[in-house]
């Protein structure tokens, strides 16, 4: 099975600044090492990471980060479930939703 060559980025998925980003991961901010650093790849490298990546907030408040593997340079992705956290997707809400306020102005 061949790799995906882009990475699908849902319609509803909104591609967070690095304010709103921090906000959303909270104390959590402090682990984003450890989070690009155990990703899957079957490239075998031992010293695979997730690098030049943009954090996208999902329809479920969870974060995605889409980016490069730095072993082979193929996409990789690392989700990081923040939806399951009450005071996380509260803050996850109000982003949305503020987006979807900016959306709408420019249209208007």
């Amino acid at each position: 099975m061949e790799k995906r060559k882009e990475h699908k980025i849902e319609p509803s998925d909104i591609e967070l600044g690095q304010m709103e980003f921090r906000m959303i991961m909270g104390n959590s901010w402090s682990h984003l090492e450890d989070y690009t650093g155990q990703i899957f790849c079957t490239c075998g490298s031992s010293e695979k990471r997730l690098i030049n990546y943009k954090p996208y907030l999902n329809d479920l408040h969870d974060i995605v980060l889409n980016g490069l593997c730095s072993g082979c340079k193929t996409i990789a992705s690392r989700y990081i479930e923040t939806g399951e956290d009450p005071e996380k997707a509260t803050i996850a809400e109000r982003i949305r939703q503020l987006h979807k306020r900016s959306k709408r102005q420019v249209s208007n």
